[in-house]
């Protein structure tokens, strides 16, 4: 009995038809496939990219006709039988190979020429592949037998001691339509590009879940306007001592109830948020609201698209509702308080006037009058001392907050929080269990 390692690669090029125990890994491999001179069909649940490199030089030197069996699951790859970048130069190289997609391969069959290597290949997700072993892991048979295998895969001249024995899976398989193998590796090729397969040797399997639905809560920041104010502290300065300090307001309320009552974008903008959010969300009560992960992105983009759609109103609307024209009248309502506390007291009048010299000359030369000339001045007080509000402000201020939680053990433990996904009837699609990896203890990421 020879068994073939890597120091031996003569054990490949036996003659006889007896079946030989060989030892096989990827150098093995390499030098079994140099050996092609006719044909190559290859049969494995994943490749790796030099051996699809060695196939394409292969290819191209001596003109070798390839057939490739392998499964279309990029779950081959994250169990370590292949590689991402080997599908793509597969699918680069599409017109240089005949490609057979099929399932569930747990042997992986080499036959070159005339001769057939059949193997089990080392799972890298769970092991290191060996150097070298002192078991084999696979079978060399020559001529006669691969012969034999051939006739099987055509169903020609079944012979009579296997005639009542299924054929595999993957020899039945037919040639796929060219742009059906295309899908199908683009489709693997994209899974992987978007979720890269961690090397699993470095981990450890266990059971974990993932949450189909979330908890989610929303708050909207900057839409009670009414609560903005002005500090009027600052216009003390300005009062003499012969005014009654304590006849000044200490903060002005920029919108008053009525005006609230009028400005119909804020109503409107709450109203269409909360019609947007419920039509993603199932109520729950105390708890907020749930969604479907897959719905996540939908609504922060139906509400991001709403948002700006607000902000744009916001500064745009220009009639008596509007917030511009409400905010005009208010300052001017302000300048009008601030002067009758004022108006009376030249003591007063005159610190402010000396706020502006240039303004207090065109008062002293004739050019306005003095009550005009205080309440122009009183507005640059407002503007940079009490620093009254502009539409900006109300935008910066404007914040829609959404947060998203998972749902816990102790959550679905809970009797309402039980009623409720059971009333929606998602009790029993909330989460998704599946295989998962936990990291070696002591190994730093990648």
């Amino acid at each position: 009995m020879k068994w073939f390692n890597k120091r031996d690669d003569d054990a490949m090029s036996i003659k006889n038809d007896s079946a030989n125990l060989v030892f096989v890994n990827s150098a093995t491999l390499k030098v079994f496939l140099a050996k092609a001179q006719k044909r190559i069909i290859f049969a494995k649940a994943s490749f790796f990219k030099d051996e699809v490199e060695i196939l394409i030089d292969l290819i191209k030197q001596k003109n070798i006709r390839c057939e490739l069996f392998f499964e279309p699951e990029d779950k081959t790859v994250r169990y370590g039988f292949g590689e991402a970048d080997a599908l793509k130069l597969i699918r680069d190289k599409k017109d240089l190979f005949t490609i057979k997609f099929v399932n569930n391969i747990r042997m992986a069959m080499l036959m070159i020429d005339n001769n057939t290597l059949l193997f089990s290949p080392t799972a890298l997700s769970w092991e290191i592949e060996p150097g070298e072993t002192s078991f084999p892991n696979g079978m060399f048979f020559g001529p006669e037998v691969t012969e034999k295998i051939l006739k099987q895969m055509d169903f020609e001249n079944m012979p009579e001691e296997i005639s009542n024995i299924i054929p595999f899976s993957f020899i039945k398989t037919k040639i796929s339509d060219q742009a059906e193998n295309d899908k199908k590796l683009d489709e693997m090729i994209y899974n992987l590009d978007k979720n890269p397969p961690v090397d699993p040797a470095r981990l450890r399997n266990i059971l974990v879940y993932r949450n189909i639905f979330k908890i989610v809560q929303r708050e909207i920041r900057g839409i009670n306007i009414e609560r903005k104010s002005v500090n009027l502290n600052p216009f003390k300065k300005y009062l003499s001592p012969g005014i009654d300090v304590t006849r000044l307001r200490s903060g002005w309320s920029v919108i008053n109830k009525k005006d609230i009552q009028n400005i119909e974008i804020f109503k409107k903008y709450l109203e269409k948020f909360e019609n947007l959010f419920n039509d993603y969300t199932i109520p729950a009560g105390r708890f907020g609201a749930i969604i479907e992960t897959k719905n996540i992105k939908e609504l922060e983009k139906t509400i991001d698209d709403n948002k700006k759609e607000y902000i744009q109103n916001l500064k745009n609307a220009n009639n008596s509702e509007s917030l511009k024209n409400i905010l005009e009248k208010s300052k001017k309502e302000l300048i009008v308080y601030l002067f009758s506390i004022v108006e009376k007291n030249n003591d007063s009048i005159y610190a402010i006037l000396s706020n502006n010299l240039p303004i207090k000359r065109r008062v002293l030369s004739g050019e306005i009058d003095k009550n005009t000339a205080t309440k122009e001045i009183i507005n640059d007080i407002i503007d940079s001392e009490m620093v009254f509000p502009v539409i900006d402000d109300f935008i910066k201020d404007f914040k829609i907050i959404v947060d998203y939680y998972d749902v816990s053990d102790e959550l679905l433990n809970d009797v309402d929080f039980d009623n409720i996904i059971k009333k929606s009837k998602i009790k029993d699609s909330i989460r998704e269990y599946f295989d998962a990896y936990e990291q070696k203890k002591g190994l730093k990421p990648q």
